[in-house]
């Protein structure tokens, strides 16, 4: 999936840090919705 929101090359570390950060919400959401749904 492409990043619109950095195309530059000296963002990439940061919208790495950026993806990456709302990835690993992105999971914990996941993971309380299946707790939610398994009770």
């Amino acid at each position: 999936m492409p990043n619109f929101l950095c195309n530059i090359n000296s963002c990439d570390e940061f919208s790495y840090r950026h993806q990456s950060q709302h990835e690993q919400e992105y999971h914990e959401d996941i993971a309380i919705n299946v707790k939610s749904i398994k009770k």
